[in-house]
């Protein structure tokens, strides 16, 4: 646990130089909207087998991860990973690298996003539409605790949210992705990630327990790591955990 606590305070630095370093400027040139303004040339392949690999490196933190697919355009990847995050990755560091990440938004270097949460596409579901960013901001507003940067991105949100109404439907946002598309690769190379972390979490967890571990239970009754890890969590079964 803590040699990925270090991995994932590292993968946040990584996230720091990516956004702000000069050496990193051609980089961040390469990968602005290479997903969600993806063509079919081969530049635009290569742009986004990069994203891909990079994607592994900062998925070991969930904010890096949610800027890397906000900067390169994966806003569905974004907006379906946060409905997937677990409730073990929720934390008050969490908290504060959110905090930090409305701050980054905020900043000129953003200023393509403020704009495209105005765009209404003929297709709401593609990965870099202006309904995908909506979405993912809101899930992102709904997961902080009133502070200051929920109202920092409240009120952007609300100063889109009227015309969104106006201009676009958006029906069925819980609408599946297709199993095998890049999106759905995109969203289980975070989520494979971020299971090691949640592993190594519950361990831990398990460890510091004053609960006896070889409490007596009938052989038809042992309950499994994962049964024992929904109980501690809060939830009934395997359904309602990935409800």
């Amino acid at each position: 646990a803590k040699a990925l606590a270090f991995v994932s305070n590292f993968a946040q630095q990584l996230g720091v130089v990516f956004f702000a370093a000069p050496e990193t400027e051609q980089l961040r040139i390469n990968l602005k909207d290479c997903i969600g303004r993806k063509g079919k040339s081969l530049r635009d392949d290569q742009r986004a087998t990069l994203f891909h690999i990079l994607l592994h490196t900062f998925a070991q933190n969930i904010v890096a991860a949610l800027s890397f697919c906000l900067w390169s355009g994966a806003f569905l990847t974004a907006s379906t990973f946060i409905q997937r995050i677990d409730p073990l990755d929720v934390s008050l560091m969490l908290y504060l690298e959110v905090d930090q990440m409305i701050s980054l938004l905020e900043r000129p270097i953003f200023r393509h996003l403020h704009l495209r949460l105005l765009e209404c596409e003929d297709d709401p579901y593609h990965e870099g539409s202006g309904a995908m960013l909506f979405r993912t901001l809101k899930s992102i507003l709904m997961l902080l605790p009133q502070s200051t940067s929920y109202m920092i991105l409240k009120e952007r949100l609300l100063s889109t949210a009227r015309y969104r109404q106006s201009a676009v439907a958006l029906n069925g946002l819980s609408k599946r992705l297709d199993s095998g598309s890049s999106t759905d690769v995109f969203v289980k190379r975070i989520a494979d990630v971020r299971q090691l972390h949640c592993d190594a979490k519950w361990r831990a967890i398990r460890a510091e327990s004053l609960e006896d571990p070889a409490r007596e239970v009938g052989e038809d009754q042992k309950l499994t790591c994962a049964q024992k890890r929904r109980e501690w969590l809060g939830y009934a079964d395997e359904e309602e955990e990935l409800a």
